[in-house]
Formats: structure tokens, C-alpha cells, sequence
């Protein structure tokens, strides 16, 4: 037994000659030969219990059988163990495995090694630090539950595949360019060979009110914008997209005075300008 050591095991195998034993410390010691460090001693000199203060019992350190896991560096001083990999899911006090939290990282795990090599002993940092379930410190299944997928709804979204684009968003994907884009009053989506340009805006033909906004008489009112047309009347336009279709919409309200009493009158209108 070495000084810094806090396991052992044991085992034994009846052989020709007799009874072999073999026993395995944790962390090892005796392993400096001469000229190097010198010998490892069971021991450290010093004054008695010195190496943990106030926490000693009978002459002796006594962490309460706190053992460091995972390969957590223990502080006989503080009683307390480092834990060596800065990961979420080691637990405190002892640097246990939580296997609620453990994730393994998808590119070491499966595309780096696709196969279970990485978690031989000759790779002792990465069934810890990366691959907690494929190396089996945590059974399959194990680890936080998938996040809901967020609903890819609204007026400025577009779905492509897995993603979830803003408009005037592009990403790259198998070779592709992929977009979402307001083109008029139309949002549209969709994906490209690299170099191919993307779809523009449809130009207002002039004088005319422009595409994609609302007409009330000879003015234009954009989407989300609210006018004062004249005689006391305001309107404001909206789209809403739907799953298949888009809906211009103009709601007007105008204050009018009958005999000297003052009313308001509301008036609603919409039009499907597109289907998806």
C-alpha cells in the first residue's frame, strides 16, 4: 500500500508451484526506479495527520471513504477530488458518472470510430471524456432527453428538411444552396446547385401599388404599417401565412360624427393573394 493510494483489489490463482497473488492499487505506487525520483514509501514523513487538518481521526486522515472516480484527483488537504474532465456530467463529491447527463460526442463515437477500438485500454481518456455510453460507463438509452422540436411556424419562417430558416437565411446543404425569401407578397423556399442565383423580387411595374402590400383607393399600405388615408380614416395591412396560402388583409377604421355624437366604423377586408 502507497501513501496516495485509496483502492485495492485482489485476486488469486491456484498454480504448479502454489498460490499467486496479485493485488492493484489505486493510484499505484512503487513505480520510480534509480536514478529517477527514488522509491515510493507506503508513507510521508512528516508530523502525524499534518497532511489534513482538522480532518483527522485517531492519529490518522480520515476523509469519511471518499473515493475520487473517472480519474479525479483527490486533495487529501480539503478532502475533496478534482474531477479531470470538465464535463457536466460528473457529479460531485466523488466525480461519479451521472448518467442523466451523459452524452457521447457523436464525432469521436461514430465517425471517428465507428467501431468500439476507441474504447480499448489503450484509449483510457475516452470512454470518460467522450464516448460514456458506446464505452459502457452508462447503459444505451442514458443521457438527457431529446429537446421537442420547435414548431418552424410564422410569417418570416421556412421548413427545408430538419431546418428552420428566416427569411433572407441561407444555408449549405449537400452541394445545395437552400433559401427562404420574400419574392412579391409570396415567401418562398426551396433549394440550388452552389453558383445558381437565387429567385429576386418580382418589380413593381410603375405607378401601380407594389406587390404584396394593400390598396385602399389610390394609396398603398405596406404589411405592418398603419396610414392615415384622409377624412379622419387610418388602415393597416397585414399577411398572414398559412400552411398552403398567404392572406392580405386591410382593417380600416374611420371616426364619424351623426348627429353630434362621434362613432367609429370598422371595416375589414382580405384576399388570398397565394397558394404555397
Amino acid at each position: 500500500m502507497w501513501a496516495k493510494s485509496v483502492l485495492v483489489g485482489c485476486g488469486f490463482q491456484k498454480c504448479d508451484f502454489g498460490i499467486l497473488y496479485v493485488c492493484n492499487y489505486g493510484p499505484g505506487g512503487n513505480v520510480n526506479g534509480p536514478g529517477e525520483k527514488g522509491p515510493d514509501y507506503p508513507y510521508e514523513t512528516g508530523v502525524q495527520a499534518s497532511a489534513c487538518p482538522g480532518k483527522e481521526t485517531d492519529g490518522l486522515c480520515d476523509c469519511g471513504g471518499l473515493v475520487c472516480l473517472s480519474k479525479g484527483v483527490f486533495d487529501l488537504k480539503t478532502c475533496s477530488c478534482k474531477c479531470k474532465y470538465d464535463k457536466d456530467y460528473f457529479k460531485k463529491p466523488d466525480c461519479a458518472v451521472d448518467c442523466s447527463k451523459a452524452k457521447d460526442n457523436e464525432f469521436v463515437c461514430t465517425e471517428y470510430s465507428p467501431e468500439d477500438k476507441m474504447c480499448k485500454p489503450s484509449y483510457s481518456n475516452v470512454p470518460f471524456q467522450y464516448c460514456p455510453i458506446k464505452c459502457g460507463l452508462c447503459p444505451k438509452g442514458s443521457g438527457p432527453p431529446p429537446k421537442p422540436e420547435q414548431p418552424c411556424t410564422g410569417m418570416d419562417k421556412c421548413k427545408i428538411g430538419s431546418s428552420c430558416l428566416t427569411l433572407g437565411q441561407t444555408i449549405k446543404e449537400n452541394g445545395n444552396t437552400c433559401f427562404c425569401k420574400k419574392v412579391g407578397y409570396k415567401i418562398i423556399s426551396g433549394c440550388q446547385p452552389e453558383g445558381m442565383e437565387l429567385p429576386e423580387a418580382e418589380e413593381d411595374q410603375e405607378g401601380q401599388c407594389p406587390k404584396g402590400n394593400c390598396k385602399k383607393g389610390d394609396i398603398c399600405v405596406s404589411p405592418g404599417e398603419t396610414k392615415n388615408i384622409g377624412k379622419g380614416e387610418s388602415c393597416t395591412c397585414s399577411v398572414t401565412t398559412f400552411s398552403d396560402m398567404q392572406m392580405l388583409s386591410l382593417r380600416c377604421q374611420q371616426e364619424i360624427t351623426v348627429e353630434g355624437k362621434r362613432s367609429i366604423k370598422d371595416t375589414f377586408e382580405s384576399h388570398v393573394k397565394s397558394r404555397r
